[in-house]
């Protein structure tokens, strides 16, 4: 047969997890710190792959635009033909 664990009402703490926070965790966040180095390189990278976007928006859009006017003069001279 099982046994029904009986829930506890205790206003206990969780000394555990507060000392875990308090001296471990928190007392340890110098350790972790930012590169200068690697972030110099993620900023070239960022502005990078930006750049090649804007870069490729503006060839496909006047490649897009090109098209057109080429197509728009073929009709016309079609409508001539006809």
């Amino acid at each position: 047969d099982r046994q029904h664990l009986v829930r506890q009402n205790g206003t206990g703490r969780s000394y555990f997890i507060e000392k875990l926070f308090s001296a471990v965790a928190f007392a340890e966040r110098g350790l972790v710190g930012v590169n200068p180095k690697v972030e110099r390189r993620r900023k070239w990278i960022a502005q990078g792959v930006l750049a090649s976007t804007v870069a490729l928006v503006l060839v496909v859009g006047t490649l897009w635009w090109v098209s057109y006017r080429a197509n728009q003069a073929y009709i016309a001279q079609v409508d001539q033909k006809v």
